[in-house]
């Protein structure tokens, strides 16, 4: 099949100009053989193996003999070839082998070239400028989290933990790269599980074992979470946000009495931001004992959800609005009105690709344009829930949603998203999704969280070849030994990112 017009002109530049200079740059020097091979040719030179000992004198032009090698093809074979392979062994390992294949595989259309053949949907979403966007990242993202989650059942590990609360849970959070998890519920106590511990082998066993310690000290429905480094910050309906000290087990280091219920939070080393029941946003400086920088009043009803980056502070509210406020001028910059009785639930903000996706109480999802400051609804999609939709996270890799229909949904990240796996495990209403390192939990009205944790070699049928095992179990994540670090860790949701730039936080109110 012809290649098309723009992918022939990319793969035109990738070729290699084959020359005497390059055949002698490409070849290799084996100190394992004490041997020195020729892997390049050249038209023009009569073709033989060459295999010099480093006793040995040579000429140089002997370089170019050699029978037909896998060099010989064109590179629009060699990028074809490579579709079969895993994205990750091709830039970690293949990149490796000779010049010409660094130069070919490093080469950033390719990558955007192999995506869009396999998911042909506009992706990402929205425009990127690709001088700027990590195709080959966004490639390795795609390819893994679809083969995860697309054989769910024989590439993940499913653990319930059920023996921390005896209420409802409004929330859950992931910390130390997907290590840690806690929980919020209904019952005011928090709970710290070491997902560690957890055994695909043994996975009841290892469910009860997780428990570390539970955090009694709110008043209130615990009902909204996140972190900053090793500090957990909790909100509650008491009007408290508390702050606990994870490295020394959980200690609590300050407290924040407000005026109102505590709802959705957003946590950064300039800023801890608040939405409250009150209908108020309070912005206070971490800097400077927590104290109230600013106190916004811009919605008429319980502010629901919200992200912050440094220009912006997004904020749903039951009130059917997403205000977008602009920190440097001090002022709105838009009100966003959805459809009346249809009020925002959950958002996911990626400042670095303008994406901004919200979940409604319908059960849809909107995708605004964030870039430019403009926050324009680009596409509203429905992605099969039923119930209101109350968590949506997202990265290069997936998009993630909850419902209270009792199901969390996987879908592909690109336009049209389409479902990738639908996750059943609970039996109550889905509050709240959290995901980091490949490791996903949810937490429910069944008074339940939810692990989703990739397998490890350890998890097989096939432990008892341990010594012989090629593959490590880092964050959550089964890498190669011989391969860098594995893709996922800002806290990062996909990362060589995670939950791009932004957060993602869930709220209601009683009457929701």
């Amino acid at each position: 099949m012809a290649a098309d017009p723009v992918e022939k002109l990319e793969i035109e530049k990738m070729k290699p100009v084959c020359n005497e200079d390059m055949c002698q740059n490409n070849c290799v020097l084996d100190t394992s053989t004490t041997s020195f091979t020729s892997t390049a040719s050249c038209s023009g030179y009569e073709t033989s193996d060459t295999n010099l000992n480093l006793g040995d004198s040579f000429d140089e032009t002997m370089l170019c003999h050699h029978q037909p090698h896998l060099l010989d093809l064109p590179p629009e074979v060699l990028l074809h070839m490579s579709t079969f392979l895993e994205a990750r062994f091709v830039v970690k390992t293949l990149t490796l082998v000779c010049k010409m294949f660094h130069r070919l595989f490093s080469h950033e259309s390719s990558w955007k070239i192999r995506i869009s053949k396999r998911w042909p949907k506009k992706y990402p979403v929205l425009d990127v400028d690709d001088d700027h966007f990590n195709w080959k990242r966004a490639c390795i993202e795609r390819e893994e989290t679809y083969r995860m989650w697309y054989q769910h059942n024989s590439t993940m590990n499913a653990f319930t933990l059920n023996s921390g609360h005896f209420a409802a849970i409004d929330s859950v959070h992931l910390m130390q790269g997907g290590d840690i998890c806690i929980s919020g519920s209904r019952d005011r106590t928090i709970a710290i599980w070491d997902l560690r511990k957890l055994d695909g082998l043994e996975p009841n066993e290892s469910s009860l074992n997780a428990k570390v310690k539970s955090l009694a000290k709110h008043s209130g429905w615990v009902w909204s979470m996140t972190s900053l480094g090793n500090t957990l910050c909790s909100a509650s309906w008491d009007c408290k946000v508390k702050f606990w000290d994870m490295e020394a087990g959980g200690t609590e280091t300050y407290s924040i009495k407000g005026k109102s219920a505590n709802l959705c939070m957003s946590y950064k080393e300039d800023s801890l931001i608040v939405g409250s029941f009150d209908k108020k946003v309070t912005i206070y400086d971490p800097r400077a004992g927590y104290s109230i920088v600013k106190t916004l009043r811009q919605h008429s009803k319980p502010v629901l959800c919200l992200a912050a980056d440094d220009d912006y502070i997004i904020s749903g509210s039951e009130d059917n609005t997403v205000v977008v406020y602009d920190r440097r001028a001090g002022e709105i910059l838009k009100r966003i009105e959805l459809q009346k009785y249809k009020f925002p639930m959950s958002m996911s903000y990626c400042s670095e690709y303008g994406e901004l996706w919200i979940g409604e109480k319908r059960g849809l999802l909107h995708l605004l344009d964030a870039s430019h400051g403009n926050f324009d609804i680009v596409k509203t999609y429905d992605v099969g829930h039923t119930g209101k939709l109350t968590g949506v996270l997202h990265n290069l890799g997936c998009l993630v949603t909850c419902s209270y229909d009792k199901t969390v949904k996987v879908h592909e990240p690109n336009a049209d998203p389409g479902t990738i796996c639908t996750l059943s495990g609970h039996s109550g209403e889905v509050a709240d999704i959290c995901m980091m390192n490949n490791v996903l939990v949810s937490g429910s009205s069944d008074m339940t969280v939810n692990v989703w944790r990739p397998k490890t070699i350890a998890d097989s049928d096939e432990s008892d070849t341990k010594a012989d095992e090629t593959h490590v179990a880092i964050g959550g994540e089964t890498v190669d030994n011989e391969s860098d670090n594995a893709i996922g860790g800002n806290g990062n949701n996909v990362n060589v990112d995670g939950a791009c730039g932004g957060e993602t936080v869930h709220g209601m109110s009683e009457s929701s």
